[in-house]
């Protein structure tokens, strides 16, 4: 597993509960942390073991 793959894994669910505590939309908090995630992976260094 990468260092990113880890970095999801451990902070999505959090992520989408604390949105949806704010908004109470759990679609909005899972698309709002998608695109931030999608966005995170773009600008993560890239694996040195590749």
């Amino acid at each position: 597993m990468t260092g990113f793959e880890e970095f999801y894994q451990s902070a999505y669910a959090r992520l989408v509960g604390q949105l949806f505590s704010v908004n109470g939309s759990l679609e909005q908090a899972e698309d709002v942390v998608q695109e931030a995630f999608i966005r995170a992976l773009d600008r993560w260094p890239p694996d040195p073991g590749l």
